[in-house]
């Protein structure tokens, strides 16, 4: 790697491969053709396209004669890579063909806006909060060429078009490399000494100017990210991006930058630049890591991190911070109901002292001490109600409450979380009285602290409504939703991700209501916020659609709902392994529809894949692999093989009696079935007693 210490030498190779042909761009099919800029691979023009009248941008190879076959190669697989990255913010690709002097090229639409530096340094009050936006937005598109086995490798400020809705779009995808290992081995995967590669020196990870290709993947974008997230919230770059060559790359593998807190101050830094906290610092220095192994492993873990700090939910980064987990951890997540009390004395007894002991003086520390004994004392020594029997949860969420209010209680904020947690905790136990005297006193120390026009009190609406659906106080919970929904938006604006969780909240009691246009109209909305957030092919636009779809079977719209099954199957078995639950759902629900229809052959195919998955990851005996075995039981005597149709039925109502109980709904359904077989077979005798809910 001797290039770089000899910068005459560099130069002149970037010269010799920058010597293009100026001659005028003819293409038959469009017209006004103007040259928009040079590139080290090849020059893009504008031009508009005769039989749409719309205006394109085109794209075409340099024909200068150096590496004519690699370039080629290269410029073919752009070509293909766009193509099958359909994103909306993804530039997208029209048409290919090549000139009349065999230049190849390619026509993609045309985006007007600025590119990402400029736009950031040119737009007034442009927050923190808003830069983050952009970014997590950006980190989606990437996140989806990852997914689909595409590293960009040429991430910059000039490659990000900022269009004038704000939406950014990732372009020239030139130097672009597959992580497949076929289409890697298709191409010269090495560095090249081209102007290219000096234009994005600035850009390059650590591992990028090691000249190995081997060390290059997806952490790669992810560094080049950080780097354009750091002058997205300083308007300056980590490192020296001017001067000798070697003194740049000595600085991006060898020194850490200033933390983009203490570099915001000056030129091109948003106007709240005193809102760039410890969490924003260490969220881009993490990208920044100049390890790989230390970085994000993904775009999508990075743009999930900063999606987390704007909802004021805890940062994967800072996982390892007790003082952290306590202040944000469990403010947010929800405890299981099975979880034990070890568990949970670790969770409120060990953090707490430690939040003390971190946030305060010495002698807030001795308190904090004592405190951490103190719990640990008597959460730990909850004896249970009856002798002889294990502490139940019911019993050490009584006693946290207790000393959460004696240790706690100068620390509102913390005081409210964990009373949210615990109280979340109860309702999901049925425990519905002490669930809302928790939820309720959370609620007001929250209006207390942070007022009435709070994410945080949107949070806590948003927790005894769940509390009043489980009680069926539908029009209570409908009005605390709603209450909630309309607070996420006053605050965080239209189209904000943080928003479908109130809609799908929303979505599901309308659903449970019968009000099945309302549920409709907002699991649509949260869908398209999904898609243009996280990409279509993301799991949380298949829960739209298998919601969508369960809003269109109760009204009677069999089509619909089969179709949106049909979608949500395909993205989950896309984007999901292939034993997560959310797939065998999907196989099930779609199943028991074509089985309605008279498509038995498909829902037998549906419930075979079912029971194999739910197989390979439940226990033997579960619930779920029985309800698996009645749909295929069911598909069976829709065929007339009554005899494995019995087993399987049998079967499966024998496990669901055992494990949900003679009333439940799954059991119900596996009794009707067997009705339905014997029925079918000519058993009139056995049909009867199964119709009168079975023997």
């Amino acid at each position: 790697m001797d290039w770089f210490h000899d910068e005459t030498t560099l130069l002149d190779e970037v010269k010799r491969t920058r010597r293009v042909t100026t001659r005028p761009l003819s293409i038959d099919g469009f017209e006004d053709i103007q040259l928009l800029r040079r590139g080290g691979q090849g020059a893009v023009y504008t031009a508009v396209q005769q039989s749409t009248r719309r205006r394109v941008a085109i794209k075409v190879l340099h024909d200068d004669g150096l590496e004519s076959e690699s370039r080629r190669r290269r410029f073919e697989l752009e070509i293909d890579l766009i193509a099958k990255l359909q994103h909306p913010n993804i530039v997208r690709v029209y048409d290919s063909g090549v000139t009349d002097d065999d230049r190849l090229y390619f026509v993609m639409e045309y985006l007007e806006g600025l590119p990402l530096g400029e736009y950031v340094g040119t737009t007034d009050r442009l927050t923190v909060r808003k830069r983050l936006r952009l970014f997590a937005e950006l980190c989606e598109a990437v996140a989806f060429a990852h997914r689909h086995g595409v590293i960009h490798r040429d991430l910059k400020p000039s490659n990000i078009r900022i269009d004038s809705d704000g939406r950014p779009h990732v372009l020239d995808f030139g130097i672009a490399k597959m992580t497949t290992a076929n289409a890697a081995a298709a191409l010269t995967s090495g560095m090249t000494l081209t102007g290219q590669f000096l234009g994005t020196l600035a850009y390059a990870s650590p591992e990028q100017l090691h000249s190995d290709p081997a060390l290059l993947d997806i952490r790669t974008d992810v560094y080049a990210l950080g780097v354009m997230l750091y002058e997205m919230l300083t308007g300056r770059h980590p490192y020296p991006a001017t001067g000798p060559v070697a003194d740049i790359i000595s600085a991006v593998t060898e020194h850490d930058p200033v933390a983009p807190s203490r570099a915001a101050h000056g030129p091109g830094g948003p106007p709240d630049a005193e809102h760039i906290n410890d969490e924003v610092d260490t969220i881009t220095l993490k990208a920044l890591a100049k390890e790989p192994a230390r970085r994000y492993q993904s775009a999508e873990a990075l743009q999930q991190d900063v999606l987390r700090y704007l909802a004021g939910e805890p940062i994967d980064a800072k996982r390892d911070s007790t003082l952290y987990v306590l202040r944000k951890t469990v403010a947010r997540h929800r405890l299981p109901a099975a979880l034990g009390a070890a568990l949970l004395i670790t969770l409120i007894g060990f953090n707490i002292a430690l939040y003390f002991s971190n946030e305060r003086s010495r002698l807030e520390a001795a308190k904090a001490t004592q405190i951490k004994v103190f719990l640990e004392d008597t959460l730990g020594s909850v004896q249970p109600a009856t002798a002889g029997r294990e502490t139940t949860v019911h019993e050490v969420l009584d006693e946290a409450v207790h000393w959460v209010e004696i240790a706690l209680a100068d620390q509102p904020e913390v005081e409210a979380s964990l009373r949210t947690t615990i109280g979340n905790s109860y309702r999901s136990m049925g425990a519905f009285s002490k669930a809302e005297a928790q939820l309720q006193k959370a609620l007001q120390l929250r209006r207390d602290h942070a007022g009435d026009e709070s994410l945080e009190v949107a949070e806590s609406l948003n927790s005894i409504g769940l509390l009043r659906r489980d009680q069926q106080q539908f029009d209570e919970a409908e009005r605390l939703y709603r209450e909630a929904l309309n607070l996420r938006r006053d605050l965080l604006g239209a189209g904000n991700i943080l928003l479908t969780s109130s809609l799908m909240n929303l979505g599901g009691l309308m659903l449970d209501r019968g009000r099945y246009d309302e549920a409709t109209i907002l699991f649509h909305e949260s869908r398209a916020i999904r898609r243009s957030v996280q990409g279509a092919q993301h799991p949380d636009v298949a829960m739209c659609l298998y919601r969508l779809a369960q809003v269109a079977n109760a009204a009677g719209d069999t089509a619909t709902a089969i179709e949106h099954h049909r979608q949500a199957l395909a993205i989950r078995k896309s984007a999901l392994h292939h034993q997560h639950p959310d797939v065998a759902r999907s196989m099930l629900a779609l199943g028991t529809l074509l089985l309605d229809e008279g498509e038995s052959d498909g829902a037998e195919s549906l419930a075979r894949q079912c029971v194999e998955v739910r197989r390979r990851a439940l226990p033997e005996g579960h619930w779920q692999i029985a309800e698996a075995q009645g749909l295929l039981g069911a598909c069976l005597q829709a065929q007339r093989k009554f005899e494995r149709a019995e087993q399987l039925l049998l079967q499966s109502l024998d496990v669901l009696r055992k494990s949900r109980g003679p009333s439940d709904e799954h059991t119900q359904t596996a009794i009707r079935r067997l009705g339905e077989l014997y029925e079918a077979w000519g058993r009139p005798e056995e049909a009867a007693k199964y119709r009168a809910n079975g023997p």
